[in-house]
C-alpha cells in the first residue's frame, strides 16, 4: 500500500454541504489509507440568548481536501460514495492545489486537535493588526477587516485557484496600560 507523504499534491472534492464528516469517514473506509482526507474546520463565536457560545463549522463548506499520489481509476470509486458531487478538475486533468494554498492551510492546521482552526488573539492599533498568538500569528496579510463586534476577522483563502472569504474568530486583546 501507497504511504502518503508531505510532498504528495492535495486536491479538493465537491461534496454535499453539511455531510463533510459522514462523506470523509466514507472516504477513508474505502481508501484504507491510500489518501488522507481532510474535513478542517472552525470555531466561530456565536451569540445565542444573550451569551457567547463556541461552534465548530466546516472551513471550507462543501469541500472535502485530500491528498496524495492520485489515480484516475479512483475517481470513479470515489464518485460512486453517497454525496460526493466532482473533484476539481482543468481541461488536463485533476487540478491540485497550488503549493501557496497548501502552505497556508498547512500553518492554520498546524498545532491544531482533529483538524479544527482556533481563536487567534489580535491587538489593532489604527489600521494595523497585530496577531500576538494562535493560528493566524505572521499571517497578517491573509486578514481583510476585523468585526470587533462579533470578534471575526475576515480572512482570504483559496481552493483551487477559487478565492473565498472566510470568518475567523478572533480575541481583541485591550494592550493599553
Amino acid at each position: 500500500m501507497y504511504e502518503v507523504t508531505e510532498d504528495d499534491p492535495w486536491f479538493a472534492l465537491f461534496v454535499k454541504t453539511n455531510n463533510e464528516d459522514t462523506i470523509k469517514k466514507n472516504l477513508e473506509k474505502s481508501f484504507e489509507g491510500k489518501y488522507k482526507f481532510y474535513s478542517p474546520k472552525r470555531v466561530i463565536k456565536e451569540r445565542h440568548k444573550k451569551n457567547w457560545v463556541s461552534v465548530l463549522k466546516p472551513l471550507f463548506s462543501g469541500y472535502i481536501l485530500f491528498q496524495g499520489k492520485f489515480e484516475n481509476d479512483d475517481y470513479y470509486k470515489m464518485k460512486s460514495i453517497p454525496d460526493v458531487y466532482y473533484l476539481l478538475k482543468s481541461e488536463k486533468g485533476p487540478l491540485p492545489l497550488f503549493k501557496e494554498e497548501v502552505q497556508v492551510l498547512s500553518r492554520l492546521l498546524q498545532n491544531c486537535e482533529d483538524d479544527y482552526i482556533g481563536i487567534s488573539d489580535l491587538y489593532m492599533e489604527g489600521d494595523a493588526i497585530y496577531v500576538m498568538n494562535g493560528p493566524l500569528q505572521a499571517m497578517e496579510g491573509i486578514i481583510i477587516s476585523v468585526n470587533k463586534r462579533k470578534g471575526r476577522a475576515k480572512v482570504k483563502l483559496s481552493v483551487g485557484g477559487n478565492e473565498k472569504l472566510i470568518d475567523l474568530s478572533v480575541n481583541l486583546l485591550n494592550l493599553k496600560p
